[in-house]
């Protein structure tokens, strides 16, 4: 018969999974996922509704999990794909609406915001067709295209290179023959450095591939119609590694067999990423 001191000392120990589980790498995509995807969706429902205003909130708590995910730091160099200066212009105009929500700012977000609303209204047919394709830029770039920029700044393997070669030079130059350094001596007497090599291993270990598949499964359900060469590469394995890959081969099934195009990425009973089993199902009848 099971003692209370060993029903509490469970009950402890699952509250420390729980609490490991929200800190995990999973969790911190689903916040980013989950207040993207409001921000991306919001719609008027009534007449009467104070449309900017709830806006600017959905925006703004976009930018406070941005700022805390460190993915702000982005925001400075991501660059429009249009070609015209005008649609450079209307861009950059929505990137400054979100540094003004990265830094909790919503009075600029809704002046912002109510600013192109009144644009619209204003001045002669020019002008308002004009400030109108303005509106349809910004409010694109708000409701996409920046999440696209930020996910592929954040999953780039260059970026992440970048990252890596600035640690170990920064190791290197206050520890320089320790870690993964070895000393050696040139010609000259003087000690120099050079990296170990390492051993690569043919398949990613189990909780390396619930990183990469659990990143490639979220840049996928944002971004159905890239090719899994251009997904491989920003989630650093080879596009072999991916699409023999039973689970991304089923998300590509779904969406090639008219799935719903934008699944909940959960776990499954291994433990690995997935989407929601409905997502999945294709020797039933879809409902979709």
């Amino acid at each position: 018969m099971a003692t209370l001191e060993d029903v509490l000392t469970e009950s402890f120990k699952q509250e420390v999974i729980d609490c490991a589980k929200e800190k995990s790498e999973y969790a911190r995509k689903s916040r980013i996922d989950k207040a993207a995807h409001d921000v991306q969706t919001f719609v008027q429902t009534y007449e009467e509704q104070d449309f900017y205003g709830e806006w600017s909130q959905l925006i703004v708590a976009l930018g406070k999990i941005l700022k805390d995910e460190k993915w702000d730091r982005y925001l400075e160099t991501i660059q429009s794909d249009l070609t015209t200066k005008f649609q450079k212009d209307a861009f950059k105009y929505a990137v400054q609406i979100y540094q003004a929500a990265v830094s909790g700012d919503e009075d600029t977000v809704l002046a912002r915001l109510k600013y192109l609303s009144l644009a619209v209204t204003t001045g002669d047919e020019n002008e308002k067709e004009v400030m109108g394709k303005v509106c349809a830029l910004v409010n694109e770039a708000l409701r996409r295209d920046i999440m696209i920029k930020l996910r592929e700044k954040e999953y780039s393997p260059s970026q992440n290179q970048t990252q890596s070669t600035s640690n170990v030079q920064n190791a290197e130059r206050a520890h320089p023959i320790s870690g993964d350094y070895l000393a050696h001596e040139s010609s000259d007497s003087q000690i120099t450095t050079k990296p170990e090599k390492k051993k690569r291993s043919g398949r990613p270990k189990k909780d390396q591939q619930e990183k990469w598949l659990g990143d490639a499964l979220f840049i996928l359900k944002d971004n159905p119609e890239w090719s899994d060469t251009k997904i491989a590469g920003i989630v650093e394995v080879s596009p072999s590694t991916l699409s023999r890959n039973q689970v991304w081969k089923n998300a590509r099934k779904a969406n090639k067999s008219g799935g719903p195009p934008r699944g909940r990425v959960i776990k499954d009973r291994n433990d690995s990423p997935c989407v929601d089993r409905e997502y999945y199902d294709h020797d039933k009848d879809s409902d979709y």
